[in-house]
């Protein structure tokens, strides 16, 4: 019944806030999680819905409509325009930002519950860019929003990866190399049932709606994760990305906002006040870190995006770039792997950091420039 009434919910508020400005919708999700969690455990409700239940529902039903809109997005005529620069920057990002965030949370937890591969699964959540959540960009700073997409496209699968090679490593310390040879095999047969599977939908379907590409991620990815022991996420990103190549590829919005203010309604649900009292420092330095090395990793570039506007280039370092998929990793942890609870503190810290303080500072450096007039037509 609880599942009822929770997709009731969606669907109604859905319709109450659908014209509300974007950060106001976040704050509305957000907020209504957080009281019906609360009501829960105050009122001593039963929902029967666990937290492995919570787990399964976000990465077996909302994760893979969001990894389709972030893949059916990205914007193929930047990187033949910048190709080469923009993988320069995303390489420097990522690994400059996963080297020193796991170096700094290393030092400064300094607990010998919170390894070094730990760290390094942190940071490498928070090294995923996805900028999904954004708001919407004026026409004087399109390119940058198209440069982060780009970034996000190119580095992603790359972090995933590293993230799978990091939990295998674990499970190989006991299995050998059986993990890892299942993840790869895992892997290449998701990708060939992905194709399988758009084949033969294809032939009952020629012309494919928005519900047709969800239903295809969902059973790619289930099929992928629950049967083969692959990665879902690398498969549908790949295969996302090879269809678009072929002019096949997802229209733009496949996810509807259905799926990303039901991710939002569950991580308030799951929001609890222990992980602020426990874990409090851990937050702080995560925040800190992660927004002090994502600007001091991009200044070098700053100065090369010559063409560029200079409200484009100053505002490049400090845009937010987490967003549903990246919540969605870290609200899917494994509870087995080491110090899970302080990771995904950190990750919320983070995400809720940039939800309530640096998102409507983005939407107010907007409206401020265009009642100014600045940025221009080069992005």
């Amino acid at each position: 019944m609880a599942i009822v009434v929770g997709l009731l919910l969606i669907l109604t508020l859905q319709r109450v806030v659908a014209r509300a400005a974007h950060t106001v919708r976040t704050l509305i999700w957000l907020l209504t999680g957080v009281v019906l969690g609360v009501a829960v455990e105050q009122f001593g409700w039963q929902t029967g819905i666990n937290a492995t239940q919570v787990r399964n529902i976000i990465l077996y039903i909302l994760l893979p409509p969001l990894l389709l809109n972030v893949a059916a997005n990205l914007p193929a005529s930047m990187f033949r325009q910048y190709g080469v620069r923009m993988l320069g920057q995303g390489l420097w990002s990522l690994v400059g930002f996963t080297l020193l965030f796991a170096t700094v949370l290393y030092l400064v937890i300094g607990h010998p519950g919170f390894p070094w591969q730990s760290a390094l699964v942190c940071a490498l959540l928070l090294a995923v860019v996805d900028v999904c959540w954004l708001p919407r960009f004026p026409e004087g700073f399109r390119t940058l929003r198209q440069w982060l997409e780009g970034e996000s496209a190119l580095m992603d699968p790359l972090s995933v990866t590293a993230l799978l090679m990091l939990f295998s490593f674990a499970e190989g310390a006991q299995g050998g190399w059986f993990p890892w040879l299942r993840l790869a095999l895992g892997t290449l047969l998701g990708v060939a049932v992905a194709w399988s599977l758009h084949w033969l939908w294809r032939r009952v379907q020629p012309q494919w709606q928005q519900m047709d590409w969800v239903l295809w991620s969902l059973w790619v990815f289930a099929l992928t994760e629950g049967v083969l022991g692959g990665s879902g996420v690398l498969v549908l990103l790949l295969t996302v990305a090879a269809l678009r190549h072929e002019d096949r590829a997802p229209p733009a919005h496949a996810a509807w906002p259905f799926w990303t203010d039901a991710l939002l309604l569950l991580f308030g649900f799951a929001i609890v006040w222990e992980m602020f009292s426990e874990r409090y420092l851990a937050m702080l330095w995560g925040i800190a870190a992660a927004v002090l090395l994502r600007s001091l990793l991009l200044l070098p570039w700053v100065s090369v995006q010559r063409r560029w506007s200079r409200s484009s280039r100053y505002l490049w370092p400090w845009v937010p770039v987490h967003g549903p998929v990246t919540l969605a990793l870290i609200m899917a942890l494994p509870v087995e792997l080491e110090g899970w609870w302080t990771i995904q503190a950190i990750g919320v810290g983070v995400i809720l950091f940039e939800i309530l303080v640096q998102q409507p500072l983005l939407s107010w450096t907007f409206t401020r420039s265009g009642r100014q007039g600045r940025g221009d037509a080069r992005g």
